[in-house]
């Protein structure tokens, strides 16, 4: 692969500088919004996002005062469940309908757009994702006592959206990742273990919904009050509720070093709160299956991602630092299956 080149060999759109990007969305949130909207400085990059770029900016809005806007540009190639900017927004809106706490959608574009990459623009939602500091900072202390109670009406909405108003496809919880596990030319004989282990105990599945697919600490937008806003739906697809409920509770993605006891996601009391929000009679020896196969799934997301890195696809030191994490869960592979 040639520098300036993609996985195809065809050439990469040219990166904009920020005055460039600033000067784009101020004419995309123009259109947008039927007002002027002059950059207010220039936008500035957020360190989230492993796959996408994210840009936060302010333009000022004549007397009304400046307003915040979070830009996301979406890779040449779809990563994930190859949602678009377009149908992301589409799923967002859904959501919003539905009563799931979600940003505002105030833009989208395809790859033809002005930043020269498919683009999805929302309203800043004040608030913190990072668990350390939601969990340490007492400022966020406050909204912790029913943040499990809230996750679960979240996650309860999520599953009860309607199926047939989105573009979303069924997904196969482990499939893709052997897949791809056998597409890195690696050798993983705990991840192919659990593999086996995971066809073999597969349990029946529960009637299929929208499954949120990365619904944990870290994409939930949160402050003093409580959870805000659910984030990052670009692993969103047809499934089994099971798969969000048992994903939160991935040794990776359940901080215990920070966590305080009995917050989001405590397994007992989270279990019996989605139970209790979503009707449903809730079987912990089946979400101990998902459990497992989340842990087979994200040590073969840490594989590819570093792959990304390694093969020169997306340069990037923290998908090269992600690639230790493999080894992390094989570990917990190994304590987890019976």
């Amino acid at each position: 692969m040639a520098p300036g080149q993609d996985l195809d060999g065809h050439p990469r759109p040219p990166r904009l500088s920020a005055e460039e990007l600033g000067s784009a969305f101020g004419d995309v949130l123009t259109a947008a919004i039927g007002k002027t909207m002059v950059p207010a400085g220039l936008p500035r990059r957020l360190s989230s996002g492993a796959s996408r770029e994210s840009w936060v900016f302010e333009v000022a809005p004549g007397v009304e005062g400046p307003r915040r806007f979070v830009v996301q540009l979406f890779p040449e190639r779809h990563i994930g469940t190859g949602l678009t900017a377009m149908s992301e927004a589409q799923l967002l809106a859904v959501a919003s309908d539905g009563g799931v706490p979600v940003p505002r959608v105030v833009a989208a574009g395809g790859p033809g757009g002005p930043p020269g990459a498919a683009f999805l623009v929302t309203e800043w939602i004040d608030g913190e994702t990072l668990p350390s500091r939601i969990f340490r900072d007492p400022t966020y202390r406050p909204g912790l006592a029913g943040l499990q109670r809230e996750c679960a009406s979240a996650l309860a909405r999520i599953h009860d959206l309607p199926v047939d108003a989105t573009h979303l496809r069924p997904l196969d919880p482990i499939e893709p990742y052997r897949d791809d596990l056998a597409a890195s030319g690696q050798s993983h004989p705990a991840l192919e273990w659990a593999y086996r282990w995971l066809i073999q105990n597969r349990p029946q599945g529960n009637p299929p919904c929208i499954v949120h697919g990365d619904f944990r600490l870290g994409n939930l937008m949160v402050d003093g009050r409580g959870l805000r806003a659910v984030l990052d739906w670009e692993l969103a697809h047809i499934g089994d509720p099971y798969e969000d409920v048992a994903w939160p509770m991935v040794r990776a993605w359940r901080f215990d070093r920070v966590r305080p006891a009995g917050v989001f996601p405590d397994r007992e009391s989270w279990l019996s709160a989605y139970g209790e929000a979503s009707g449903l009679d809730v079987d912990p020896d089946i979400v101990r299956w998902w459990e497992i196969a989340g842990t087979f799934k994200w040590g073969v997301i840490c594989l590819t991602q570093w792959l990304r890195h390694r093969d020169g696809a997306t340069r990037s030191v923290e998908l090269a630092a992600i690639g230790r994490r493999v080894a992390e869960n094989e570990y917990d592979l190994l304590g987890l299956i019976p």
